[in-house]
């Protein structure tokens, strides 16, 4: 339960915006992995390989994100590249903020490079941010911003599939019953007078003795 605090104006504003915040924050570390690795490997460090190897994890994990439209728009459910998605999806939040604290405490270990003490804490922060970032949607909804249905996410990734599909049966609907008026026009006989006696003033076209 998220506590009354973030009903405040500052607290909405930092929830609303916290995403970005933690992108940005994810790109640095993986700037700062990538600086130290290098400059690791220049003085033959063999931390230098692992840095790499990190730094090429963050950067896929970090940048892969921001293809998140292309891969909802292409990629159907069931491809090969919308089962990645969603496994990739499923890497978020605590389970990132997981893997990160595990790449970290190898890099404490190399306690001759103060720069690798420094990346080693930007990456825990980043995964204390990843663990808060659970909390999100949580808080912003706690403090009114969205409705239960809104900030729930949904049972599937692709709703867009499921929008497709109602609205397809919808048609198929409309299509049924235009095709039902028409056997229905046509199954009228236009020469029986007798069925409107208002037609021809009630007077019958068949002769009456």
């Amino acid at each position: 339960m998220v506590c009354d605090c973030c009903k405040n104006p500052y607290c909405e504003f930092l929830w609303r915006h916290y995403t970005p915040v933690v992108r940005i924050w994810g790109m640095g570390t993986a700037a700062a992995f990538w600086a130290v690795g290098i400059t690791a490997l220049q003085t033959s460090d063999f931390f230098g390989i692992y840095f790499i190897v990190v730094a090429s994890i963050i950067t896929l994990l970090e940048v892969i994100f921001f293809f998140e439209p292309c891969f909802e728009k292409c990629c159907s459910p069931d491809s090969c590249c919308g089962k990645t998605w969603t496994i990739v999806s499923w890497l978020d939040n605590w389970k990132r903020s997981a893997i990160y604290i595990a790449l970290s405490v190898i890099c404490y270990l190399d306690s001759k490079n103060i720069w690798a003490i420094v990346a080693a804490v930007v990456l825990d922060t980043l995964a204390i941010l990843y663990m808060l970032r659970t909390y999100q949607q949580q808080a912003i909804r706690h403090a009114g911003d969205l409705s239960p249905e809104e900030g729930a996410p949904s049972a599937s990734g692709y709703s867009r599939f499921d929008e497709k599909k109602a609205k397809k049966e919808t048609d198929s609907l409309v299509a049924s019953s235009v095709e039902k008026r028409e056997r229905k026009e046509e199954s009228t006989n236009p020469f029986d007078d007798d069925a409107d006696p208002e037609g021809d003033a009630g007077i019958s076209r068949y002769p009456q003795y």
